[in-house]
């Protein structure tokens, strides 16, 4: 093996470690995204219900429609989600 094949097997060997780590960092970023999603998710659908609410206590088709898409929403951010 060369001088500079040793060299950068070295280096690469000796790197590899911090890839993994921020490997494990990005993990932790997407389950705390995912979460603020969800808790977003959820305000949106409470503020849009309060909203229509508010008119005249009865939802017309397309109240009805609005509030099913950000309950739907809220719904599909819900999947199960394992912590890091």
């Amino acid at each position: 093996m060369s001088h500079k094949t040793y060299k950068l097997c070295l280096l690469l060997f000796l790197l590899s470690p911090i890839g993994l780590t921020a490997t494990g960092d990005t993990r932790g970023n997407i389950y705390k995204l995912g979460v603020d999603l969800e808790r977003t998710a959820s305000q949106l659908a409470q503020s849009n219900y309060e909203h229509f609410r508010g008119w005249n206590a009865e939802f017309t088709d397309v109240e009805q429609s609005a509030l099913f898409k950000s309950e739907a929403f809220v719904a599909s951010c819900r999947q199960p989600v394992l912590p890091p």
